[in-house]
């Protein structure tokens, strides 16, 4: 998941502490994290995973976790067990958008994945407010499906329905089905122009193993043994994981 670089010019995030910003780091490039901006995990797993290399106590991921909703940097629903980043589809943000029809439509199911509830139907108001914004990314035709849906989902639900976004969700989803494809997630050789990039970097360092040398070694083990991802960020974010826990085995 791409992290744009104007994070050190938010408002909040330069000024949290050490342990709230890796904290944060580590959620918004956790493997779940897709492009929608919420994804499903349990605090307690999350804290085994951050703790990989065990200078993490509890209370220090309490109140990092704490102090990140205090500053609304992440919204969390412990009950439905999903954690969300509130500012991922704000006004003006396009960066994490769908590009086109079939990303779209592939986000709109990995939406419909997750339990209902008023965490997830923030969300999905912020994401459909950004697809009427975008409509021209997807065409006339559309846009007035997209409009359709929206007039039909606020007839059919009682004024005020909080799960009204997810009412318009479904509805969406069911107009479209079989119009336009899911977006395939083919997997393919290690890219020739695949780079270490800073957040790999800083992942890396994250887990206290050297980030070059480790990249060098998954290259030559996907070469070596023709092994194919559709996802290399979330590959190499793993294999990262794995060589701490292997060396502090």
């Amino acid at each position: 998941m791409p992290i744009s670089q104007s994070i050190w010019n938010d408002q909040k995030y330069p000024h949290l502490t050490g342990e709230a910003q890796l904290a944060w780091f580590f959620l918004f490039t956790h493997p779940r994290h897709t492009q929608i901006g919420i994804f499903k995990a349990a605090l307690a797993g999350l804290y085994e995973e951050i703790n990989v290399n065990g200078w993490w106590t509890q209370a220090q991921f309490v109140s990092a976790i704490s102090l990140l909703e205090q500053e609304e940097l992440v919204a969390i629903d412990r009950k439905n067990l999903l954690i969300a980043f509130p500012k991922f589809y704000s006004s003006g943000n396009t960066q994490n958008f769908p590009r086109n029809s079939n990303q779209l439509i592939f986000a709109l199911r990995q939406f419909s994945g997750l339990p209902p509830c008023e965490l997830l139907n923030q969300c999905l108001e912020s994401f459909f407010l950004v697809v009427k914004q975008q409509h021209k990314r997807f065409g006339k035709q559309f846009l007035e499906q997209f409009e359709s849906c929206s007039s039909n989902s606020s007839a059919n639900s009682q004024p005020n329905c909080p799960c009204l976004c997810i009412v318009f969700l479904n509805s969406l989803l069911r107009l479209l089905d079989g119009k336009v494809p899911e977006v395939e997630q083919r997997e393919h050789p290690w890219p020739k122009d695949l780079k270490l990039t800073d957040a790999l970097i800083a992942v890396g360092k994250g887990f206290k193993i050297n980030p070059h040398a480790e990249f060098q070694k998954a290259k030559d083990w996907c070469l070596a043994n023709d092994r194919r991802y559709s996802d290399y960020e979330a590959f190499l974010r793993n294999w990262f994981r794995r060589a701490a826990e292997g060396r502090k085995k």
